[in-house]
């Protein structure tokens, strides 16, 4: 086996070459180290930003519906009122929400005022995914009937704890969002942390 007696040989020299200079072997192994611990990073990152699904049941089944304009490339969210035309009059999906991420959010808590990312989202969204409260209860129908006429939120679990110290208290008080004041009605799950990836 003449080529594995060269690759012996070739690893040899190399090694004694190492040995004779440790400084640079040094340098090299720890560059290798640190590209390979960076590369394992991004790509544990890029994994749980964009390619791990949604913590739902049947998240194969949930999908994005945007718009395409030909004035302006790229997809395009749709306006309340085509949402509620899509809700009322679209066959082609079992069940529909609205869903709008914004940020900065400027919540009240008692440690002073946080900023943070949220979402303004129709009361179908919750039971869309077929997802329980941790606390309290989501949206009602009736909640959702004329838009901002009811003040009312929901805390993400890990808002809760890191900010309210997993307060039982919370539900029925008022925090302030942006300058309003909110009702506090629920705490997501634990697991969930929205459908937009990243955020």
């Amino acid at each position: 086996l003449p080529s594995l007696e060269h690759l012996l040989q070739d690893a040899r020299i190399a090694l004694r070459r190492m040995w004779k200079t440790p400084g640079f072997t040094a340098a090299a192994i720890a560059t290798l180290a640190l590209g390979l611990g960076l590369t394992s990073a991004v790509m544990s990152l890029a994994y749980a930003v964009f390619l791990r699904p949604l913590p739902v049941d049947d998240a194969t089944k949930i999908v994005f519906v945007e718009q395409t304009r030909v004035d302006r490339p790229g997809g395009w969210g749709y306006s309340y009122p085509d949402y509620l035309y899509l809700r009322e009059h679209s066959r082609a999906f079992e069940e529909l929400a609205a869903h709008y991420s914004t940020a900065p959010l400027s919540v009240v808590t008692p440690g002073g005022p946080v900023s943070v990312t949220g979402a303004v989202v129709t009361a179908s969204y919750f039971p869309l995914m077929r997802l329980t409260p941790r606390a309290g209860r989501f949206f009602s129908a009736d909640e959702d009937r004329v838009p901002g006429r009811d003040a009312v939120a929901i805390l993400s679990y890990d808002f809760w704890r890191t900010q309210f110290a997993e307060d039982p208290h919370i539900l029925g008080t008022t925090v302030r969002i942006n300058g309003t004041p909110f009702t506090v009605i629920g705490i997501a799950p634990e697991q969930f942390h929205g459908v937009v990836a990243g955020l």
